[in-house]
């Protein structure tokens, strides 16, 4: 299989990966917000209550199992959110490297970037080494002051 190849079905994976991640938080955002209606009493048996209708907030026994279900259900979605934000900086590297070796120039992929936000140049280096043979550091950091 090309090296190149891999390279790109590596970038877009970390890139797919990040997308359900971040459509599975929503879920569970989705989840706790009809969740703290429901400890409210503004949903009965499923359906939002009619306005002007009374709410009766859930007591006891209940309301604790519903919290206790809110917490984890709040420390899953803290965790794929965590996991999220870890995928992004290895997208980045993955989708720069493929991008350097097919010889597109820099400037055309990230029209502007920040000071603060850099890409990381080793992992950069280290992708480029390992799925288009031995570089040069200085090559690519050459290609990304060129922009």
């Amino acid at each position: 299989m090309n090296k190149f190849l891999k390279l790109k079905i590596k970038a877009c994976s970390l890139a797919d990966e990040a997308h359900r991640i971040h459509r599975d938080e929503s879920k569970l955002t989705a989840q706790l917000k009809r969740s703290r209606m429901y400890l409210k009493g503004r949903i009965v048996n499923g359906c939002s209550l009619e306005k002007g209708a009374t709410a009766i907030p859930i007591e006891g026994e209940e309301r604790e199992d519903r919290k206790t279900f809110n917490f984890e259900v709040k420390s899953m979605r803290d965790e794929l959110r965590e996991h999220r934000h870890g995928l992004r900086p290895e997208a980045r590297a993955s989708f720069l490297a493929y991008r350097f070796l097919r010889g597109m120039p820099y400037k055309r992929i990230e029209n502007t970037c920040r000071p603060d936000n850099s890409p990381d140049l080793d992992r950069i280096q280290y992708l480029v080494e390992r799925f288009g043979g031995p570089r040069n550091k200085g090559e690519i950091e050459e290609w990304l002051k060129a922009a």
